[in-house]
């Protein structure tokens, strides 16, 4: 884990930190990827593969505010979708 550049101060965190997954209200469906990409076998499996690699898209909830919270530096691709279930955003 790196610090941001220019650090931050302690004094500028609350606690608890509420962290969260993003939430995509827009993607309706459980298996975007799946609707995306259901003729072409090799090229579906490629996708499942990459997302499974990949990370949750995060937030910080701090008041009514959300600020993007990222770990190392990177940001990931999955939210949950309007059914509250994680999908690969990158997909679509």
């Amino acid at each position: 884990m790196t610090l941001p550049t220019p650090p931050n101060r302690a004094a500028n965190f609350t606690l608890p930190m509420d962290v969260q997954v993003v939430k995509e209200a827009s993607i309706s469906s459980n298996t975007p990827i799946t609707d995306k990409m259901y003729k072409d076998l090799p090229g579906w499996a490629s996708a499942v593969q990459a997302c499974l690699q990949d990370k949750p898209t995060f937030v910080r909830v701090v008041g009514d505010q959300q600020v993007p919270f990222m770990l190392n530096g990177t940001e990931g691709t999955i939210k949950l979708n309007a059914n509250d279930r994680p999908v690969c955003a990158a997909s679509l």
